[in-house]
């Protein structure tokens, strides 16, 4: 870790941290870094647009297969997520957040009572990181945008995720473009967004598939042997 990082942080961490924004996009954040910053934060109350678009938090992601208590960057943003109920915009975008990284941050939703939009695309949230956020968003009451596009998602995810939308009324905004949803989970999404037509809701759900795979076959989608 650098110097920079390491003034950056006990700034963002200190009283005296007035920002609104911080941008580190583009900047090689690895995952370490990422941790650090992310508690860092845990303590910050001004900060309400946070960006760590195209760095490389999860490139260590294939240390955990020998060594699974290694906290990483998803597991840092997940717990930021868990404790900080400032933050109102994330975006993660183009980084390679996979795995139980993935799985961590799907589930810290469920704590998190703040934020509002999540920008995830071009990473490898893929099945089970998928069904963790879906399974969030039951209760989850603040998101009103989520971008998965370009996710490696998978029928069986995007159906449980479409499936949790029918007890979620504050969503406006899923996208999903560049996944392969095949017929069950396209037609699993073309279901949600008829019930939001139907239902009381503040304002009308609106999900974006472009680019996605809505033909697939998947037979055993609930093989309860997979």
């Amino acid at each position: 870790m650098d110097d920079s990082s390491v003034t950056i942080q006990k700034f963002i961490s200190s009283a005296t941290c007035l920002l609104h924004t911080l941008l580190i996009n583009g900047s090689d954040v690895d995952d370490y870094e990422c941790c650090n910053l992310c508690d860092a934060m845990i303590n910050n109350h001004s900060i309400h647009t946070l960006g760590l678009a195209r760095n490389l938090i999860g490139n260590e992601e294939y240390k955990k297969t020998t060594d699974p208590g290694l906290r990483l960057g998803g597991d840092g943003i997940a717990k930021m997520l868990e404790e900080n109920q400032t933050l109102t915009s994330l975006d993660v975008q183009y980084n390679q957040l996979r795995q139980t990284s993935a799985v961590a941050i799907g589930k810290a939703l469920k704590l998190n009572h703040s934020l509002v939009i999540l920008k995830a695309g071009f990473n490898s949230f893929g099945d089970l990181g998928t069904q963790h956020l879906g399974s969030s968003l039951k209760t989850n009451r603040t998101l009103e945008h989520l971008d998965l596009k370009s996710n490696s998602l998978v029928p069986k995810s995007v159906c449980v995720l479409a499936n949790a939308l029918s007890h979620n009324d504050k969503l406006r905004n899923l996208i999903l473009d560049d996944n392969i949803l095949g017929r069950l989970g396209a037609q699993a999404v073309a279901a949600a967004i008829q019930r939001s037509s139907q239902a009381e809701r503040e304002w009308k759900l609106v999900i974006s598939f472009n680019n996605s795979d809505c033909f697939k076959e998947t037979n055993d989608l609930f093989d309860p042997g997979m």
